[in-house]
């Protein structure tokens, strides 16, 4: 996973069975979750994939997102860099 200014990129390998069983919501939810790890990936929001490689079962998915600025992972980032500051400041 690669962070790239206010998105988050990884990668993400499914199967085509996975695809075709899954509705939208829980699709994201996967390749969310396969490219960013179940920790980041339920901070998510405005997820964007495409397909990089694929073979007759699988695909392989270029996955994007921004953090959701209402999560507690957002807040406990803020909450760092506003230490940092005030730390810098004295």
């Amino acid at each position: 996973m690669s962070d790239r200014g206010d998105r988050i990129q990884g990668t993400a390998v499914v199967s085509l069975n996975e695809v075709i069983d899954a509705d939208l919501d829980s699709f994201l939810d996967l390749i969310s979750e396969r490219a960013f790890g179940s920790d980041t990936a339920y901070f998510a929001v405005d997820v964007q994939y495409r397909i990089i490689a694929s073979t007759a079962d699988r695909l392989t998915l270029d996955v994007t997102a921004a953090i959701d600025p209402n999560s507690d992972a957002c807040a406990q980032d803020t909450t760092h860099r506003l230490a940092d500051t005030t730390t810098e400041i004295r």
